[in-house]
């Protein structure tokens, strides 16, 4: 093995960097690689130059960061009820802490 670091996996040894074999990535769990899905196309499609570069200066001067979501006291993002989720988890996991923290 020359220099460098050994990457441990499924056939042996290999030296860092080196690229597996198709054999030892199709024998590794998982290791049948899914064909790569095409780009969409059509109306919905995003093409090169369409997207607002990060560095442009904004779009909209006016409004600020937080827009759309809820204000303080608003209704909450989870719903009417802020125990939904614990009730949920009581409900698989029946643990007292659960019951304490819905303050129960």
């Amino acid at each position: 093995m020359s220099g460098g670091t050994a990457t441990h996996m499924q056939g042996g040894v290999r030296p860092y960097g080196e690229r597996p074999t198709a054999e030892a990535i199709a024998a590794a769990p998982g290791g049948s690689t899914p064909p790569p899905t095409p780009a969409p196309s059509g109306a919905g499609a995003v093409r090169p130059g369409d997207l607002t570069p990060l560095n442009a200066p904004t779009q909209r001067p006016g409004e600020p960061v937080t827009a759309g979501l809820p204000k303080q006291g608003q209704m909450n993002p989870l719903g009417p009820d802020p125990d939904f989720i614990l009730r949920a988890l009581y409900s698989v996991y029946p643990h007292p802490d659960l019951l304490r923290l819905m303050g129960q």
